[in-house]
């Protein structure tokens, strides 16, 4: 088991962007990195900041800020991807990192980490609740009985939301990781 010391809460907010490259990367529309949220266990802020949109990914859709904190002019002051990516690394090497859709967000900021390592909410409460919906807003209802606005939320707000839920299920939620190691 794993003491507090050694788990961070890690939320990414992520925006669609259009990939400049195209057809040399087979890939058009791409998620990039729009705010980087960190937190202990004791939900004290290590690290927040938004993030400027790599070259490649120069047109951010208006779609996909809508309804959302993330402003164009917030990822024109954030820091460098390249800067983020070292922060968060050094945030969470050897650490047990607790999220929502951790390895699609881990994806997006080009960083890797063990799988063991990793405790997302989302996809234990799908397991633990199969027919029942996973978003953070009916998770924080369900579980906690707060409502979570999805309108007034920011990423420090969900990712200590996500703490929470992880201390309230932490024993149950190390025991699943080590199920999933095994399969």
């Amino acid at each position: 088991m794993a003491y507090s010391g050694d788990i961070v809460g890690l939320d990414c907010e992520l925006v669609e962007a259009v990939n400049s490259l195209g057809k040399a990367s087979g890939k058009f529309n791409i998620n990039i990195p729009a705010r980087v949220s960190l937190i202990d266990f004791s939900y004290n802020t290590l690290y927040d900041t938004y993030v400027q949109p790599p070259e490649y990914a120069n047109i951010v859709t208006d779609r996909s800020l809508s309804n959302r904190e993330v402003r164009a002019s917030d990822l024109e002051l954030g820091e460098e991807l390249s800067v983020v990516q070292e922060e968060v690394k050094k945030f969470i090497q050897g650490k047990i990192v607790v999220g929502t859709d951790v390895q699609r967000s881990l994806t997006a900021l080009g960083v890797e980490h063990p799988a063991g390592d990793i405790r997302d909410i989302r996809e234990y409460f799908e397991y633990k609740h199969p027919d029942a919906s996973t978003s953070l807003k009916d998770l924080a209802w369900r579980e906690l009985h707060v409502t979570h606005p999805d309108l007034d939320s920011n990423s420090l707000d969900d990712v200590r939301l996500v703490m929470r839920l992880y201390r309230m299920n932490q024993n149950q939620m190390h025991e699943f990781a080590i199920e999933q190691e095994q399969e």
